[in-house]
């Protein structure tokens, strides 16, 4: 997963090369984006936001997130249903 922290809004915005790209608005310090990506995560596929983890790019606008309860397929269904409007995504 690609983060692009301080956007305008929260937002599922594509996949590229089967990455999912999201913007969030939070800033990337003492974990506020990574707090905004769980919470973006956990409404978009309708489950507890203990069920998701951050669990590799902590630091980084490149994440690895893992959601209980969601297999990978689903998870991309649920985004691409949810990107912006008039975005590329491949």
């Amino acid at each position: 997963m690609r983060v692009a922290p301080r956007s305008q809004r929260n937002e599922a915005v594509g996949i590229e090369n089967g990455v999912l790209k999201l913007r969030i608005q939070a800033p990337p310090a003492e974990g506020a984006a990574n707090e905004a990506v769980i919470a973006f995560l956990a409404g978009l596929v309708k489950r507890p936001k203990s069920s998701i983890k951050v669990f590799r790019g902590l630091k980084s606008r490149n994440k690895a997130v893992r959601i209980q309860g969601i297999k990978a397929l689903e998870l991309k269904k649920l985004f691409e249903n949810n990107m912006s409007k008039g975005e590329n995504h491949g």
